[in-house]
């Protein structure tokens, strides 16, 4: 997703967002999503936005271990990997995606032999 679509799909769901009901940390941020007992919540600033994630505790009355920072992209994908959504191990480093790109590039570069099926699957950017 390009940065523009992150930003309205950000600021749609702030706007619909209830705000987290408790007392003390996390009481002025919203709700943008919550699942297993974990939230996402985000937080105008007049510096920006920050986001969250916590844990449900007590009944949803409190809020334990918070995950903080300023990206949206980063935010969502600490929710999906500590709700379990999906699991963390299943995620790429940035380290392995490069990796991966460069065997593809030197796949596709080589002598190797490949199908036409196969250079096309490595070929699109979808």
């Amino acid at each position: 997703m390009n940065q523009d679509r992150e930003i309205a799909e950000c600021q749609r769901l702030m706007e619909q967002a209830p705000q987290i009901k408790v007392d003390g940390p996390g009481g002025e941020y919203r709700a943008l999503a919550e699942f297993n007992n974990v939230v996402l919540a985000g937080l105008q600033t007049r510096y920006g936005m920050e986001y969250a994630t916590w844990e449900w505790v007590q009944n949803h009355t409190s809020l334990w271990q918070g995950h903080y920072g300023d990206s949206y992209v980063a935010a969502k994908q600490d929710f999906i990997t500590r709700s379990g959504l999906f699991p963390k191990e299943r995620i790429f480093s940035d380290q392995q995606l490069a990796e991966i790109y460069r065997c593809i590039r030197e796949t596709l570069e080589s002598t190797y032999p490949i199908t036409l099926e196969r250079e096309k699957l490595l070929c699109r950017a979808d």
